[in-house]
Order: structure tokens, then sequence, then C-alpha cells
């Protein structure tokens, strides 16, 4: 659980962060559906990064690959059911920017 609270700032962004803004899956690069559904096999996406900081929990447990989408299809944890637009990042109870703070995130 302690992991947890350590990798949750990297879970409560709401756009992108400033240290990671130049990776590829961070950015809010939009892609053509044609060339997200090419890329997403070598490839994660921006959007198929996007899945896996999902508010839904549904979406969570997918899409972990940072680099190389084959490891998530592999795995079978990778997910693309979400359309680019549709997909709200953050962390539930940290939604606000107001929210986040140090002890809090701590715990």
């Amino acid at each position: 659980m302690r992991a947890w609270r350590f990798h949750l700032v990297h879970h409560m962004d709401l756009d992108s962060l400033t240290l990671v803004s130049v990776l590829f899956h961070h950015s809010t690069t939009r892609l053509s559906d044609r060339r997200e559904r090419a890329l997403s096999w070598i490839v994660t996406t921006p959007r198929m990064h996007a899945i896996h900081h999902s508010v839904n929990p549904a979406q969570l447990q997918s899409n972990f690959s940072s680099g190389l989408a084959v490891w998530d299809r592999f795995h079978r944890t990778a997910r693309f059911d979400a359309a680019a637009g549709d997909v709200a990042v953050g962390v539930r109870g940290f939604l606000d920017p107001g929210e986040v703070w140090l002890p809090r995130v701590l715990g």
C-alpha cells in the first residue's frame, strides 16, 4: 500500500506532468484512429496511457506498459475501448487541485 502512495502522485496529475511531458504517452497528442490502431500494436499511445490513468475503476487495471504495447498484449492487459476524448483521468478524492497536498497524499 505504501508503494501506491508514491505512485499515486503520478496518477493525480489531471493534465500532464511538466517533468514527463516530453514523453509521448503523457502528451495530449491526438492521433487519427487509423494511426492510433497501427501504432498501438508497437508502442503505448497517449490514449492507451490515458485509459490506464482513468478514474473509472474498470479501466485502471490495464495498459501498464510505458513504452512497448506488446507487453500489454502479451499479458492480456491491453485495453482500447474508450474513445480518445472520453477518458477522465485522475484519482478519486484528488480531482480538485486544492485537494492535492503532500501530507494528504502520503497519508
